[in-house]
C-alpha cells in the first residue's frame, strides 16, 4: 500500500493527534458489508466511481483539497477543515465528541 506523507504526519502531531499505528490502507482490505458510511475526500473520485453504482451503504463526497507538495500551513489548514467536517458529521449522526 502507499504511505502517509510526512507533511500529514507532522500536521497531525502539531495538532496533538497521535500518529502511532497509522498506516495507508486500500479499499480492497475492507468489506463493503461492514460500512455504515463511506466518505470520499476527493470530489474527482466520488464513492460511486470508486466502489461502483450499486451501494448498500450511505456515502458522502466531500471536496477536501490535497495538500501534497504544499507547505506545513496548508497541511494544517486541511487538517483543521477535516476536523470541522468530521465534527459536523458526528453531530448529524448523534455521536458525542470524544472530549465529552
Amino acid at each position: 500500500m502507499g504511505s502517509i506523507s510526512e507533511g500529514s504526519l507532522s500536521a497531525l502531531r502539531s495538532l496533538g493527534i497521535s500518529t502511532e499505528g497509522l498506516r495507508s490502507k486500500g479499499l480492497s482490505s475492507l468489506e463493503p458489508a461492514d460500512y455504515d458510511l463511506v466518505v470520499s475526500l476527493d470530489a474527482d473520485f466520488p464513492v460511486k466511481r470508486v466502489l461502483g453504482p450499486d451501494l448498500d451503504f450511505r456515502y458522502e463526497d466531500w471536496d477536501i483539497p490535497d495538500p501534497i507538495g504544499e507547505d506545513t500551513e496548508v497541511y494544517l489548514d486541511v487538517a483543521r477543515l477535516l476536523h470541522e467536517r468530521i465534527e459536523e458529521l458526528m453531530r448529524r449522526e448523534g455521536i458525542p465528541p470524544a472530549n465529552g
